[in-house]
């Protein structure tokens, strides 16, 4: 979230950092590399809003690449971010989903 100082923090990047290594630098749904400059999302499988609890348990974390990231969101009713279709699908034909 944008001007949210929880991402910002040295215990959610640490978190994030060992989380992404642990993953192997690869998404959780499509298994995509994540490597590339702003290509990872680290994400809370129990939002914090309803989990603030959970926000630094690793357990409740997983990584993303972008389109998986913006169709778990769309699941959620979210607004889909770019490079994916109305139903969340990958755009780009060189996504794993489209090989």
């Amino acid at each position: 979230m944008p001007g949210d100082s929880f991402y910002t923090s040295l215990a959610w990047r640490a978190l994030r950092a060992k989380t992404l290594q642990a993953a192997g630098w690869h998404c959780a749904w499509c298994g995509a590399s994540v490597r590339q400059s702003g290509a990872a999302r680290v994400d809370h499988i129990k939002p914090r809003r309803d989990a603030p609890e959970l926000a630094l348990v690793a357990t409740n974390l997983r990584v993303l690449c972008c389109v998986c990231d913006a169709r778990r969101h769309a699941d959620k009713g979210g607004r889909l971010h770019l490079g994916a279709d109305a139903n969340g699908w990958p755009t780009s034909p060189s996504h794993p989903w489209n090989r």
